[in-house]
């Protein structure tokens, strides 16, 4: 999720950097964005969350965890420099896939934080 805001965020500056770079900042973004979760499961009331919050916190805390997964998957075989060559499309199935787990963590987390806050102001 984050990593999706950073890149859509500031595309035109991210356009002249190396691919290697752009995966940094995504997994700056991610280890930033996991921090937040952790702060927020430490943080958040859960007595008073009603379980389809917590329910929805929990599958979009595990996207995004599926997502920091596959972005190392993504670095470890760049680094390796198995995606560089003509298989390139496991490259581009790593990232759609990672963009497809972001956009569904970033919709799971927004309807839990709805309903966290819509219980916690009543």
């Amino acid at each position: 999720m984050g990593a999706i805001l950073a890149c859509i965020g500031c595309y035109c500056c991210l356009l002249p950097l190396k691919p290697k770079f752009i995966e940094l900042i995504a997994l700056l973004t991610n280890l930033v964005e996991i921090g937040f979760l952790i702060w927020g499961i430490v943080d958040i009331p859960w007595s008073h969350i009603s379980t389809g919050g917590k329910v929805c916190f929990y599958i979009g805390c595990g996207l995004i965890i599926i997502t920091f997964i596959l972005l190392i998957d993504l670095i470890i075989l760049r680094c390796k420099k198995t995606i560089n060559s003509s298989r390139n499309r496991t490259a581009i199935c790593l990232c759609i896939t990672d963009c497809v787990f972001n956009f569904l963590a970033l919709f799971m987390i927004a309807i839990s934080e709805v309903i966290i806050i819509k219980k916690c102001l009543t």
